[in-house]
């Protein structure tokens, strides 16, 4: 028997492998939740929602009937405002909505790296590392992991994944390997010497 799935973030960076990677799934059927004026990847059954506006994804989550939300949808950029509203205020009217209309669905939320902030230590970052966010997206993720650790007081199940420094196909200028792309790749013809000048290369990370 196919189980069901609904997901947000289906268009994006990390959303969007995920849903490539759940379409050859077997017994899954996924079913994207985007924006209104979103495009769906190829093959993906969608449906437009406002995932700030809770009686909207509620009414979704009453008519779809998931077994497993995938919340992948989050901003990494952008004013104080934008950040906690597509992290933290979306992660709330999920939770909400999960609660009240499909409450045995399994909830899985994407966090981030940032939540920890900077180590205070030289020891690995692992998953029991206090959280000291040092940015506004950092304490955005950070207020919505707490609002999920909140709701599991009332019966929601969930997953929580804080995920560290992900390399894909493709990759933005905003991130680490995407930003040595993005300078390196037109001095690749260019004649010696060939400098690729970065940021800080002081911090020891892992990637995915």
């Amino acid at each position: 028997m196919s189980r069901r799935l609904v997901m947000t973030g289906a268009t994006g960076f990390l959303g969007s492998a995920l849903a490539e990677g759940l379409s050859r799934l077997p017994g899954i059927s996924t079913i994207a939740l985007l924006r209104p004026e979103s495009s769906a990847p190829a093959g993906l059954p969608w449906r437009p929602a406002d995932l700030t506006n809770q009686t909207c994804v509620q009414a979704l989550l009453a008519e779809l009937r998931p077994d497993f939300v995938l919340h992948a949808a989050g901003r990494v950029h952008g004013t104080a405002l934008e950040l906690y509203r597509d992290n933290t205020v979306t992660t709330v009217v999920i939770t909400e909505a999960v609660l009240a209309s499909c409450p045995s669905a399994i909830l899985t939320v994407l966090g981030s790296a940032a939540e920890y902030g900077y180590p205070a230590t030289e020891h690995p970052v692992t998953e029991s590392t206090p959280c000291r966010p040092a940015g506004t997206y950092g304490h955005a993720k950070l207020a919505a992991a707490q609002y999920l650790a909140a709701a599991r007081e009332r019966g929601l199940r969930y997953n929580l994944l804080r995920v560290f420094n992900v390399v894909g196909r493709t990759n933005t200028a905003a991130q680490v390997l995407g930003a040595f792309i993005a300078k390196a790749a037109p001095l690749y013809d260019a004649p010696a010497p060939r400098i690729v000048r970065l940021g800080p290369l002081d911090a020891v990370r892992d990637f995915i």
